[in-house]
């Protein structure tokens, strides 16, 4: 039994990656027929519900999965996400918190910690978590792009202006960078070159 739960969880996951999140759903409902509090089947399938645009539901599921894995830092981070979709700033700041203190570190987790504490105006350490996501994910636009964002927010508009150049450098066609170069230099005053971005 234990077997085929393995085997079933490699094809959802195989199915989820697919984008095939009805396929990754049948299956998960398969092991946890078996295995009722199955741990990674129940986080799976909150992923998968986090990506069909149902946080509620991932909420509930990574919570149960925690129940039989308290200190798993990447379900952690997955509870945090759906938090922030749901924007439960503070929930997910400190699932985010608790899942870097467990030894995680890439850079999108810092990414989405900044972004939690920017949705609650703190500022300053939204700045100083999105820089060392740029560190550690340099080739990853939306790290750029969030960076870029709250050093706007701050007044750094030259530093934002570099953060949006570099998405484009990296992401030629990215549309939310574009404007934000748009707005940056119609704020200043800079309307030929706003227009340029908007071409």
């Amino acid at each position: 039994m234990q077997n085929e739960s393995t085997e079933k969880l490699r094809a959802a996951f195989g199915r989820f990656r697919a984008r095939d999140l009805a396929g990754a759903e049948r299956l998960c409902g398969e092991i946890l027929r078996d295995t009722p509090r199955h741990p990674d089947a129940l986080h799976l399938l909150g992923v998968v519900r986090l990506a069909g645009g149902n946080p509620g539901d991932a909420v509930s599921l990574i919570r149960q999965a925690l129940e039989g894995r308290a200190r798993d830092a990447t379900m952690l981070e997955n509870l945090g996400v759906a938090h922030l979709a749901l924007r439960n700033f503070t929930s997910a700041e400190a699932l985010f918190q608790e899942a870097l203190a467990l030894g995680a570190s890439h850079g999108l987790l810092h990414m989405r910690l900044g972004i939690a504490l920017a949705s609650q105006g703190k500022l300053p350490g939204a700045e100083s978590a999105m820089r060392e996501a740029a560190r550690r994910s340099p080739e990853v636009p939306d790290v750029h792009l969030n960076l870029g964002n709250t050093l706007a927010e701050r007044g750094s508009l030259d530093e934002a202006l570099a953060c949006y150049k570099r998405v484009l450098e990296l992401q030629p066609d990215h549309p939310a960078a574009n404007f934000n170069i748009g707005n940056l230099h119609r704020n200043a005053g800079r309307l030929e070159e706003a227009e340029r971005s908007e071409e």
